[in-house]
């Protein structure tokens, strides 16, 4: 090392990845602590990965990652440097930008993936709609992806520019490799993100969980009690183990998710529960939403009916009140010639046996680990025209074809009064519960038609809210 360099390293929290856009590369940064984003032009990002591999920096260098230096993301072990540095190369944002990520899919990248890593479980949840939830095989499944082909996995995931990997199930913690896979994960720089019921949570578990840095860990919680919470996962103490470990991860600055589904068998305590995951974790969430099962596409007798639906319209601390204004990822007041969907960042969904699906509520496979052709999804191809029936596809046409899909193309959605108090059109719900993808999904158009109920109660004029 010349006297011109100096040793430093970085947070051990945070996840990067360098994107190469045609002739120019861009890093993203994402520091957890502080929930920031920090995007590197191509200047920057040659300097940042330069630190990557020589640990230290020219003078040169940090005048360019000033900021990255000044905000603590870069740690220089020497006596602090007078930079002066008039030319920002970095940016730094609470959401990730649209226009980058535009930039990064129109050049086939993949920026987000949810990875059921098992279909086992430790709870037997009464609504769950997993497959072979309620068939009593389904713990039995051995098909599952190894140690091994699961490292093999996060390295394609990381090839096709995968920055945010949700690690769920069944239970994550029930597989026996689950730290391990995580540690390999974070050793990517790879955003981590885990759901879990918490049951299998011990002290030592937690320590690794402290030491891998998840940026965030979602807790599926039922109540705001243990009788309420264990009657629904049926296992006694779970809703106990919960408390500890949410109280044990803020301890550590892990940024945790307290996410409730609303039942019938919980919704009298709805707002309690909701106000009190808020003092337990950094976000409390309620779900009115029930998912098709998987075994039998049909919506379970647990979900909420029309007279709570239109109660909580009526609530303006719920989460569906109509006078809010509230957009999910897929909705329909998009511009009418894009998907619906969750394509920002061309997510990607993975099953437990390594079969990769364009998202999680549309059972159908565009490319398989076992089979060698994951890669393959680096890619940024549309059919001219949607077509609905997919079993005469291939894997790639698949993809490229669920990519095809326009608001344009759906068949109801947007056409109704309730249309426009809608929170999230699906089309993998609307295939799962109708096989059509292009019809309406009943399990999203009850809320809206719970939110239009309550407007038209009022009689209101009103300008929706944000």
């Amino acid at each position: 090392m010349n006297n011109n360099e100096k040793n430093c390293k970085i947070l051990s929290w945070i996840s990067w990845k360098t994107y190469n856009l045609g002739t120019i590369e861009k890093t993203l940064i994402f520091e957890q602590h502080t929930q920031r984003y920090y995007l590197l032009d191509n200047k920057a990002s040659v300097c940042w990965n330069e630190l990557q591999y020589n640990n230290s920096l020219t003078y040169d260098s940090a005048q360019v990652l000033q900021l990255l230096i000044d905000d603590g993301i870069i740690l220089m072990n020497c006596s602090s440097i007078d930079l002066e540095c008039n030319e920002s190369h970095i940016n730094k944002y609470i959401n990730i930008p649209q226009d980058f990520c535009d930039e990064i899919k129109s050049n086939g990248y993949i920026f987000d993936a949810h990875w059921d890593i098992t279909n086992k479980c430790n709870a037997k949840c009464i609504h769950c709609y997993n497959q072979h939830a309620h068939d009593g095989t389904r713990n039995t499944v051995n098909d599952e992806l190894t140690f091994d082909e699961s490292l093999k996995l996060v390295d394609e995931l990381d090839y096709l520019g995968v920055f945010r990997l949700v690690l769920s199930g069944g239970e994550v913690l029930t597989k026996d490799y689950f730290i391990p896979l995580s540690k390999y994960i974070r050793e990517r720089h790879i955003q981590l993100v885990i759901y879990t019921n918490g049951i299998a949570l011990t002290d030592n578990m937690l320590a690794n969980l402290v030491e891998i840095h998840p940026s965030t860990v979602c807790f599926s919680v039922y109540g705001d009690n243990d009788m309420v919470h264990d009657s629904i996962t049926q296992v006694k103490g779970s809703y106990k183990r919960i408390i500890s470990a949410l109280s044990h991860l803020k301890e550590y600055s892990i940024e945790t998710c307290h996410k409730n589904t609303l039942l019938l068998s919980n919704y009298h305590c709805w707002r309690d529960t909701l106000i009190k995951g808020g003092t337990l974790a950094n976000h409390s969430l309620i779900n009115c939403t029930i998912y098709p099962s998987m075994d039998d596409a049909k919506i379970t007798k647990y979900s909420l009916g029309e007279s709570q639906l239109c109660e909580l319209a009526l609530s303006p601390d719920s989460p569906i009140y109509y006078k809010r204004k509230i957009v999910g990822s897929c909705n329909i007041f998009k511009d009418k010639n894009i998907t619906p969907c969750y394509n920002t960042t061309n997510m990607i969904y993975v099953n437990p046996n390594g079969d990769v699906y364009p998202c999680i509520a549309f059972p159908c496979v565009i490319a398989s680990f076992r089979r060698g052709n994951i890669k393959d999804l680096k890619r940024n191809n549309k059919r001219e025209k949607f077509e609905c029936n997919f079993d005469k596809m291939n894997n790639i046409d698949r993809l490229d074809n669920w990519r095809s899909l326009k608001i344009s193309d759906l068949k109801e959605c947007g056409k109704h009064d309730y249309c426009r108090f809608c929170i999230d059109v699906c089309p993998g719900d609307a295939y799962l519960l109708t096989g059509d993808p292009l019809q309406a999904a009943e399990n999203h158009c009850i809320i809206a038609k719970a939110r239009y109920g309550a407007f038209l109660q009022y009689n209101d004029d009103i300008c929706l809210m944000n």
